[in-house]
This record gives structure tokens, sequence and C-alpha cells, in this order.
């Protein structure tokens, strides 16, 4: 079996630490695909409603990546 060493200032067990540190993994993989499959890096939008919907769905590409 391996071993990690977490450092963690959360007063819990060992195995709940893990979970939640295993949870971060899952989003940090989420925003790299956004970022690299979908591009959605920049954008060249100004309006507020404009970013909102651009990102909104560039949310359900991520879903629609990650589910397929």
């Amino acid at each position: 079996m391996e071993k990690i060493a977490i450092l963690s200032n959360i007063d819990s067990d060992g195995e709940e630490v893990y979970l939640l540190f295993k949870q971060k993994e899952r989003v940090e993989v989420a925003f790299d695909a956004m970022r690299n499959k979908l591009e959605n890096e920049k954008t060249c939008l100004s309006k507020d409603k404009a970013i909102r919907g651009y990102f909104f769905v560039s949310f359900i590409s991520l879903i629609f990546i990650t589910e397929f």
C-alpha cells in the first residue's frame, strides 16, 4: 500500500481528510479540461451577461465531456 502525507488544519480523522483531498483533485481535473480541451482560458467579451452566458455554455460542455 502507498502512503500519502497530507498536512491539514482540519480537525477530522485521516479518512475524511483524504476524501476531501480527492474531491479537490476532481475539481482541478475539471478546470484543466475546461481550460485545455474547451480552450476557455481567454475571452474577448466585455459585457457581464455575455461572459456569464459563455461560461454557462462552457460548464454544460464540461458536463458532457466528463459524462460521455
